[in-house]
């Protein structure tokens, strides 16, 4: 019973991070904004995070570890590697383009500590891991470089909804522009 507390209260907390994320910028969260958020008092936060960098960088590893799993599924459900290909490019850009990711991404671009940047790349090598396998069962030449330009691609539709163009229209056009280099290969 004890862990579940625990884990209640770290997702309570995490949860207060995100909504002030939504509202202030990460400098200006503190321990204090988050204990009024959550009713906790500054000491309990304390208990289950060491600092609010601790907490920015729980959020990260939080929200990789969601899009690995995510792409992980919905990559499997297709034998065909252009077609993991595809539920790859879609997936990934439909996650990097959410809101809530983008509030993940600026804190990515902060500060992290060393063993969380750590983990953050290591889920970033898994993030890639499925569109390499399937980049890899097609005996394409140069497969390193052909993921990442896919990656790029997604990058930059998940850049363009961001600026407010349309989530499908980007989609539709990256998966497209993948599907069709890939082919000419």
């Amino acid at each position: 019973m004890k862990q579940a507390i625990r884990d209640q209260r770290e997702h309570e907390i995490l949860a207060a991070a995100l909504a002030e994320l939504n509202v202030k910028e990460a400098t200006q969260i503190s321990m204090a904004s988050l204990a009024a958020r959550t009713g906790l008092t500054r000491t309990a936060i304390y208990q289950y995070f060491a600092s609010v960098d601790d907490i920015f960088a729980e959020l990260v590893i939080n929200d990789m570890a969601d899009l690995v799993n995510t792409l992980e599924e919905n990559v499997a459900q297709f034998d065909e590697p252009l077609e993991r290909v595809r539920a790859w490019v879609h997936s990934s850009l439909e996650h990097l383009s959410s809101g809530e990711h983008a509030v993940i991404r600026r804190l990515s671009e902060i500060n992290l500590a060393n063993e969380k940047r750590g983990i953050v790349r290591a889920l970033h090598g898994q993030f890639m891991d499925s569109l390499v396998a399937s980049v890899n069962d097609m005996n394409l030449e140069n497969s390193q470089t052909i993921c990442a330009h896919i990656a790029a691609v997604v990058n930059s539709a998940a850049n363009r909804v961001d600026l407010g163009f349309d989530f499908a229209y980007e989609a539709q056009a990256a998966e497209s522009f993948v599907m069709h280099a890939i082919q000419k290969n």
